[in-house]
């Protein structure tokens, strides 16, 4: 298994240079923070922030992720963005099936990305942006990806995307970019009686789906394709991804 996989990501992560392509998750980012619950009174001691953090994924020390994602070993994410290139030996690959996650084990993160981290603080909106090589079998005029996703705090389920097309954007040779988000997130963490400010383990998870995306080789951790996420993003950044 672990050599049909290496191929196609071996193949992905040697096509050539790879353009930088104005990320959503900005290494200078000021920190903002916007009251989530509390602003309604005169003190200030019950409010609650949800404030802004851009995050990278890093490798867990494979090239080829599935390996790592079969012994519980994901993608991990932190405020560090990559320093390296791929001429440099970085970047890391996840071969994306869907036909796993669509008939046997929804969100299987042993057949598409998965990244996880630690987060302390409210959530309120989380903006993700990824890299990716589309499908053999993808035309080169497709101008959209339909995705599957799912993100979850603290072990719950608290959003998920089920077969929503997102924009595919070229951003240097082969390689495609997608970005979506989830929003209103501090009801539904809420409801699983999650506190708000406290520190989150937070794990995203993304497949192709369907039979035109399905076989994706979602690609990260290099300064090519700096996929990571904006926890708590600025409203105009929301906007823009509709």
């Amino acid at each position: 298994m672990r050599h049909a996989l290496t191929v196609p990501l071996a193949l992905a992560l040697a096509a050539g240079s790879l353009a930088f392509s104005d990320p959503i998750v900005a290494p200078d980012a000021d920190e903002s923070c916007t009251v989530i619950r509390g602003g309604e009174t005169a003190t200030e001691d019950d409010d609650i922030l949800a404030c802004r953090a851009d995050v990278w994924f890093h490798d867990a020390g494979a090239k080829v992720g599935n390996v790592q994602n079969a012994n519980d070993m994901l993608a991990s994410w932190d405020g560090t963005a990559p320093d390296t290139s791929v001429a440099g030996g970085a970047g890391g690959g996840v071969v994306a099936t869907s036909v796993s996650h669509q008939f046997v084990e929804p969100h299987d993160p042993k057949a598409g990305f998965a990244a996880a981290g630690t987060y302390e603080g409210a959530i309120e909106d989380v903006a993700v942006e990824m890299y990716l090589f589309p499908p053999a079998g993808m035309a080169q005029s497709e101008t959209s990806f339909r995705v599957d996703a799912q993100l979850l705090i603290d072990g719950h389920p608290i959003a998920s995307l089920a077969d929503v097309t997102v924009p595919m954007e070229t951003a240097g040779d082969a390689v495609q970019r997608i970005r979506f988000a989830f929003t209103d997130l501090s009801d539904i963490s809420e409801l699983y009686g999650i506190d708000l400010a406290a520190s989150h383990d937070v794990e995203l998870r993304v497949h192709g789906t369907g039979a035109a995306t399905s076989g994706a080789v979602f690609v990260y951790d290099s300064t090519e394709v700096p996929a990571g996420m904006v926890i708590n993003p600025p409203a105009a950044l929301l906007a823009e991804l509709g």
